[in-house]
């Protein structure tokens, strides 16, 4: 075989007809997961050289993980269109912060007042509702002994998945912030039969988010001014991809005259 013809797809072959008995090396674990949010790096010439990370602005999904060796990535975008070709591990980053930068094609200059508004968001439905935060709970199986216990972090779809998570056997059970206004409590020990004093909402924590821009002028925020763009109800199951449409979007105040990038943050507050 000539060394051209040498591919991803044949490489076994190719280690088998070197060193006919050695064994292949075991295919190590990944290190993303189905629908982990990523970028990818974007080629900088031979010679080329920068002190910043090479890395797309355009954010993608983990769609398939293929266990060759070395394991390869089959990506998909944000509208669900699968990605040509497969990227190895050190050709893709994970991403772990909701802020980014876009990088206009040309600069924007405006005259006057202009006003913009979020006509569509696109976001993959990856928030635990129940996380390091607000999964602990308190119970007594009767002794007079206060245990403590923590639901693994997770989405939780229902209030009986939260129920079944917490196995509740003992003789009372104590409600702590998080967990309590999820069941519709206040927090308190419970022990009898008791009816929740609100609506259970399993995702009552986190039922919204905020995008803010760097070109909108501030807004007042709660107690804060904050360059508000628009709040967006969280919608759909752990993993999906939310495609959200605004016929009628809410325009906010443009703050810059002229600008060839633009920031968006996405927070829960």
């Amino acid at each position: 075989m000539e060394p051209y013809a040498v591919n991803i797809d044949n490489q076994a072959q190719v280690w088998k007809n070197l060193y006919n008995d050695i064994t292949e090396p075991n295919v190590r674990q990944s290190s993303f997961k189905l629908n982990d949010s990523v970028r990818i790096s974007k080629w900088k010439d031979r010679f080329e050289k920068g002190y910043k990370n090479n890395w797309s602005r355009e954010i993608f999904t983990i769609h398939q993980i293929l266990p060759r060796q070395p394991i390869v990535y089959k990506l998909k975008d944000l509208k669900g269109e699968i990605i040509k070709g497969a990227f190895y591990e050190k050709e893709i980053q994970k991403v772990t912060d909701s802020g980014f930068v876009t990088q206009l094609p040309s600069p924007i200059t405006l005259d006057g007042k202009w006003e913009v508004g979020l006509a569509e968001i696109i976001y993959p439905h990856t928030l635990y509702n129940v996380n390091e935060t607000n999964n602990m709970f308190g119970f007594d199986l009767g002794d007079g002994k206060l245990n403590t216990r923590k639901l693994s972090p997770g989405s939780y779809e229902t209030i009986p998945d939260i129920l079944k998570a917490m196995s509740l056997t003992s003789h009372e059970v104590i409600l702590e912030k998080g967990l309590c206004s999820m069941l519709g409590f206040q927090p308190q020990v419970i022990e009898n039969i008791t009816e929740s004093s609100f609506t259970a909402d399993p995702h009552t924590e986190f039922p919204i988010f905020y995008v803010y821009s760097d070109i909108v002028q501030p807004v007042v925020v709660g107690h804060v001014e904050a360059p508000l763009l628009r709040v967006v109800r969280i919608s759909g199951k752990d993993g999906d991809v939310i495609n959200v449409l605004y016929d009628r979007p809410h325009y906010v105040n443009v703050i810059r005259q002229s600008f060839q990038t633009t920031e968006i943050e996405i927070r829960l507050n």
